[in-house]
Order: structure tokens, then sequence, then C-alpha cells
């Protein structure tokens, strides 16, 4: 189960939010590079429903998340996501719901990657 906070932020107040005490620590930065996929008639956006290729720093990993709950930028969903091997598309080993990952499985032919991201993401471990 992921559960994630989404926050806005305007760009001048970037520096204030990187001033603040708690990210004293220096971040973790790492670089993402993403591919997500659907089929042609886009079945999974239909579903609310994403699959994603990652590479971070030197790992592929493959991604499936659900559709969820989401209320005031608090998103709760279903989410699995495992190393892979890029184009394997194996949900059958990736997911432990039998009739999702059979489903996912079905339309396996007919994914095509829709878009690619390139970003860093940087992290920070707050204790509070």
């Amino acid at each position: 189960m992921e559960t994630e906070l989404k926050l806005s932020l305007r760009q001048q107040d970037v520096p204030a939010l990187l001033a603040h005490p708690l990210l004293a620590a220096p971040a973790k930065v790492q670089r993402l590079l993403n591919t997500y996929f659907d089929t042609p008639a886009l079945n999974l956006k239909q579903r609310r429903m994403a699959v994603r290729e990652r590479l971070a720093d030197e790992q592929w990993l493959l991604t499936v998340k659900t559709a969820g709950k989401s209320e005031n930028g608090l998103s709760r969903r279903q989410e699995w996501e495992a190393p892979t091997t890029p184009g394997l598309l194996d949900f059958a080993a990736l997911v432990d719901d039998a009739d999702l990952a059979t489903s996912l499985m079905a339309l396996r032919a007919e994914l095509k990657p829709l878009f690619r991201t390139d970003f860093e993401r940087h992290s920070w471990v707050l204790m509070h």
C-alpha cells in the first residue's frame, strides 16, 4: 500500500523551504529515468492504473499502481515494485493479486511506451 502526500510550492518559495532546519542534512540525490506504458486504447488510464519501468541508479524497477483514494493531496493506493529486466513486464511475478496479474498479463502484448520522464529526486529522512 502506497501512502503519498502531494504538496504544491511556488518557485519563489523553494529557497525558504530548503533553508528550513529540518533539511539541514544533505539531500540524497537520485536520477530517475521512467517509462510509462499503456495500450493504444489507454486501458490502464481508464482504470486509473499506471505501469512504469524505472532506472534508479543502476537498477531497473517495474512498478504497478492501482486506482486509489485521494483527498486534499493525500493518496492511498496499492503498489507493487520489484527489480526487473527492461521490456519484460512480468506482472505474474510482480503482482500478488491473481486477478490483477492475469488481467495485466493479458494486456502485456498491447502495452507500448506512452511517455518518459527524466528527473532528479532530492530526498531527506526527517526525524521530528
